[in-house]
């Protein structure tokens, strides 16, 4: 099994388990998860939250890869980045029909208000 399906299987597990700790109770030792991350999300701190809770739930150090969007979608088609968590839809949506993407998922929405 290799790694890409063991945060797969150690996801979905936690998904199920509430994310109380490690889902299976064990360490995974691996090198760190190469995830890029908008600027953005750095900025606004929410990448620290980010980083605890897969630290937290999965036990699996994170490296970030802080850059935009664009970029960090370009380097996951590549292949140097395992996960990318970006805004740009619809270059996203143009990856998932192409099959470039494994899993895409809805993390949050937002309003805003324009003064």
């Amino acid at each position: 099994m290799d790694r890409r399906q063991i945060l797969g299987w150690t996801l979905a597990a936690t998904a199920t388990a509430g994310g109380a700790g490690n889902a299976w109770g064990i360490a995974i030792n691996a090198p760190p998860i190469k995830f890029g991350i908008e600027d953005a999300l750095v900025v606004s701190g929410f990448a620290n939250h980010i980083q605890r809770a897969i630290g937290r739930d999965l036990g699996v150090p994170v490296d970030f890869q802080p850059g935009p969007g664009l970029d960090l979608l370009e380097r996951a088609r590549a292949g140097t980045l395992e996960i990318a968590l970006t805004q740009v839809t619809e270059r996203e949506v143009a990856m998932e029909k192409s099959g470039m993407i494994h899993t895409r998922r809805l993390v949050t929405t937002s309003s805003y208000l324009l003064v």
